[in-house]
């Protein structure tokens, strides 16, 4: 019985040329990764604009998730009521919502609200008038919320409240009202 084993010689020229490949596929692997993290306009990132880059990043994942759960709802509401998937659903976004960021409280109470009630008229219990004006008061309270982020863009946006007069404000000064959102620093 023999062993046979593969040996393999290289030379400290080929070792050369091999390490330097492996360094250069390693600095373009990390050049791709970095245009998909690289904030824009590009500058070096501090340790808070870091951690403001992560709380958006998640703003905008749970926004997202809230959306979509919505967009099912709204489904739900299309077709022969299902009491069992309007209750899966419900006590889905009930556990889901439980916790998140404060900055999605109310969105979070909204979104339950509207899968409770959703969940109510699938069972019978609530009018589909009902149903469909929660979810869609919700939807009105996703967009705003993504506009006030800066939107599906990212730049930065002016929102003006639109029940009082744009120029004085709701209350007639010349003072800005409470709705308006400046995100540029102005």
């Amino acid at each position: 019985m023999s062993e046979d084993y593969l040996e393999i010689n290289l030379s400290r020229k080929a070792l050369r040329w091999l390490l330097t490949g492996a360094v250069l596929l390693t600095l373009v692997g990390l050049g791709v990764l970095g245009r998909f993290y690289t904030p824009d306009p590009a500058h070096v990132m501090g340790w808070t604009d870091w951690a403001e880059w992560k709380v958006e990043r998640r703003y905008r994942q749970e926004l997202a998730r809230m959306k979509g759960d919505l967009a099912e709802l709204a489904g739900t509401l299309q077709g022969k009521p299902d009491p069992v998937r309007a209750e899966l659903a419900a006590a889905r976004m009930e556990q889901r919502y439980a916790s998140g960021l404060g900055l999605l409280e109310a969105q979070r109470e909204v979104t339950v609200g509207a899968a409770l009630a959703v969940r109510d008229w699938a069972a019978g219990y609530g009018t589909y008038d009902a149903a469909v004006e929660a979810v869609n008061e919700a939807i009105s309270v996703m967009e705003r919320s993504e506009y006030h982020i800066g939107g599906d863009d990212g730049k930065t946006r002016v929102q003006k409240d639109t029940a009082g007069d744009a120029e004085t404000g709701a209350a007639g000064s010349d003072a800005p009202s409470e709705d308006e959102w400046w995100t540029d620093g102005e």
